[in-house]
């Protein structure tokens, strides 16, 4: 079944020794499952009962994906009793998990929205239903940031909503002035960065990117330029790149 299979948690691992671990992955990387990991449920629920030193309780996300496995983030508790504060925010988990796997290196954060979007994707199996491409579904989020690590940082949040080509939702900026600042400096301060995100057709709350090297991506990038202004004609011309 291979790629049809995705292994959820798999916290155990994260007490797994390292020989054993190692054995494991041949096998893994050799079934072609995926991997989702709840970093926000298990860092609360896993290991809580220990005495100190304490487990974290999280699967070896870096050490998967290092291995050229696919795995991604996720969270399935909201608002109830194993987690009281899980509320859906795919942003949130990503930092979340970000944090507990140790993958704060400059390369994880460059391609950090990868591990809840185009590594979700996968895992759900959606092929030709994900990405911008004609006859695809017209699914995007676009979010008020440049680039993945800018989006996880500042935890970006949706300006834009778009699910089969209907703007389902649309966010007016927050209005913020800078009175000590002289006219030019404020102005710069305000200007509005975009960058737009595919969103899983059957995940409204992930997110997928728009890598940093747009200017090798034209085509995308104008189609993705299109579908902007046909759902919002009257926004400034955004700085859209895509991937399909």
């Amino acid at each position: 079944m291979g790629e049809l299979v995705t292994a959820s948690h798999t916290v155990a691992m994260g007490s797994y020794d390292n020989a054993y671990c190692s054995k494991l992955f041949r096998l893994l990387k050799r079934s072609g499952i995926s991997f989702v990991s709840c970093p926000t449920e298990s860092i609360h629920l896993q290991g809580r009962f220990d005495t100190f030193p304490k487990r974290r309780g999280v699967t070896r996300v870096a050490e998967l994906d290092r291995a050229g496995m696919n795995v991604c983030f996720g969270q399935y508790s909201i608002k109830d009793p194993w987690y009281p504060l899980g509320n859906g925010n795919i942003l949130r988990v990503l930092d979340a998990g970000l944090h507990i796997c140790h993958m704060m290196g400059y390369d994880d954060l460059q391609r950090c929205l990868d591990f809840v979007t185009d590594n979700s994707t996968k895992a759900l199996n959606l092929g030709n239903r994900y990405g911008i491409a004609v006859g695809r579904p017209a699914n995007l989020v676009i979010l008020d940031a440049e680039n993945d690590y800018k989006a996880v940082r500042k935890q970006a949040k949706a300006r834009v909503s778009i699910r089969h080509g209907k703007v389902i939702m649309q966010r007016i900026p927050e209005q913020l002035s800078y009175p000590a600042l002289p006219p030019s400096a404020s102005a710069a301060l305000k200007a509005p960065r975009w960058r737009a995100f595919v969103a899983p057709s059957n995940r409204s709350s992930t997110v997928s990117r728009y890598p940093n090297g747009g200017a090798t991506h034209s085509s995308r990038a104008d189609r993705c330029d299109t579908a902007l202004h046909s759902a919002m004609p009257d926004a400034p011309p955004p700085p859209a790149y895509c991937v399909a």
